[in-house]
């Protein structure tokens, strides 16, 4: 199983939104550029819009 490193790791609330962000340093040939990330955009109490 590769590693993952957190580079960036953070969640903020505005109004009735969640955006939650992170980015990781990996060795998993799974991201051959080295990086893996995710953007979550959703609704506090709610579902999640982008993901």
């Amino acid at each position: 199983m590769a590693s993952y490193t957190t580079v960036v790791e953070w969640t903020d609330v505005e109004d009735d939104y969640v955006v939650d962000v992170t980015i990781r340093r990996t060795e998993d040939d799974t991201y051959p550029s080295g990086w893996s990330y995710a953007l979550r955009l959703g609704e506090v109490g709610g579902e999640t819009i982008l993901r």
